[in-house]
């Protein structure tokens, strides 16, 4: 299952360094200041053709401030952001590490700046699989984030709850549960304390902190964790508030993941009203959701009206974020086990062939989240009769799994 608190916790972990970093560059170039807010508008809106073009732009404009000039940092961050939202890794990376040298020589490897910078990374590394050195950046981050200056207003507090929530979750994903656990749960103490018991941004540790319960097989604990996250946002922001949809999608795949499909799909559908209503029909978000529709309905034998669904979501990720986006291989996958389901082997085959490709190319062909997909192929080549492939897809897909572990 998909859910959305994947790009909020990319959000949350830049945002206190580019609202720093928009402060330190008041003044200078209103214009070009004016240009990179309306970027981040359109990027946030799922927009993410014409925020790329703002970005270059504004960085093509920067480069122009000199090399130790910290906006040329904040473009290269901002745009790295964007590449890194639409699954473009290789791109990001490099950006990513530009503008951590910039901050760096500004600021000393001290900084909150070089925190945030860190931080990025560490969280472009786990999408990647990258898991050791995405807990090397983290570790930093965090470091740094402890060493900086107590003040009243606790900022340096949450800016530590925003490393603990990243690298609870990068344990969790590695199944390292009981460092997940007590880094969660301090994240969920400090915004408590800090924030209060109704903040958003407590939400969404709460997500977090849900899904870990959910590994853990505290389905009671997990449910109440979401309820009161989704209570929150309705009562802060509003039935209709984007953050609203997206625990509604991690309620109802909750709701799915316990075979229980009859709250789930009203969940589902609420959450894509709300996000069309909001982002319009074609933001990624739009598709995580419908795609996790047409596994409900897939799950319940509900085959043809799975099928557009799975289809939609393909349509709108690749429209939205690239061909080439791992998330586009994700549903690409689910289709063709949808067709294997259906009889449909030689189409089975061709979406397993390409969720393949775009996986490999995107995350590397060690990664292992290529394995799944080449054990659909491997299913769908011995019902063909081809035995001798087949086997060599599941001892590939094997090794890869066991590489992960």
């Amino acid at each position: 299952m998909f859910t959305m608190e994947r790009g909020r916790r990319i959000a949350a972990a830049v945002a206190a360094m580019l609202l720093l970093a928009a402060l330190e560059a008041a003044g200078q170039d209103p214009a070009w200041e004016r240009a990179l807010h309306e970027a981040n508008r359109l990027r946030g809106a799922g927009r993410y053709p014409e925020s790329e073009r703002i970005y270059l732009a504004a960085l093509e404009q920067a480069e122009t401030f000199g090399e130790r000039d910290t906006r040329l940092a904040k473009a290269l961050n901002n745009l790295a952001a964007l590449h890194h939202e639409m699954g473009r890794y290789a791109e990001a990376e490099p950006r990513y590490r530009r503008a951590l040298a910039i901050w760096e020589r500004a600021h000393g490897s001290e900084n909150v700046h070089v925190a945030a910078g860190l931080n990025n990374l560490g969280e472009l590394f786990r999408r990647q699989g990258r898991f050791g050195e995405a807990e090397t950046y983290m570790l930093r981050s965090l470091a740094i984030r402890e060493k900086l200056p107590a003040s009243a207003d606790r900022s340096k507090d949450l800016l530590i709850a925003v490393s603990l929530n990243n690298l609870g979750e990068l344990y969790r994903i590695q199944g390292r549960y009981r460092e997940a656990d007590t880094l969660l749960r301090r994240c969920v103490q400090i915004r408590e304390s800090i924030l209060g018991p109704d903040h958003p941004d407590l939400a969404t540790c709460l997500h977090n902190y849900a899904n870990l319960l959910q590994e853990v097989d505290e389905p009671v604990r997990a449910e109440a964790a979401l309820r009161r996250a989704l209570a929150i946002r309705e009562r802060v922001l509003g039935g209709d508030h984007p953050y609203v949809a997206s625990t509604l999608n991690n309620l109802a795949a909750f709701y799915s993941r316990q075979q229980n499909g009859e709250p789930a799909e009203p969940l589902y559908l609420r959450a894509i009203r709300i996000w069309e209503k909001s982002v319009g029909p074609d933001h990624p978000n739009v598709a995580s959701v419908v795609n996790n529709l047409a596994e409900l309905y897939s799950a319940e034998g509900k085959l043809s009206e799975a099928e557009p669904l799975y289809r939609r979501a393909i349509a709108i990720a690749e429209n939205a974020l690239g061909p080439g986006h791992p998330q586009v291989a994700d549903f690409t996958q689910n289709l063709g086990t949808l067709f294997f389901r259906q009889g449909k082997l030689q189409g089975a085959e061709k979406l397993y062939l390409r969720a393949i490709e775009i996986r490999e190319n995107s995350l590397g062909a060690r990664h292992p989240a290529v394995a799944p997909s080449l054990l659909g192929l491997a299913r769908t080549q011995q019902q063909q009769g081809r035995h001798t492939e087949a086997a060599r897809s599941e001892k590939r897909a094997k090794s890869l799994l066991a590489g992960e572990r």
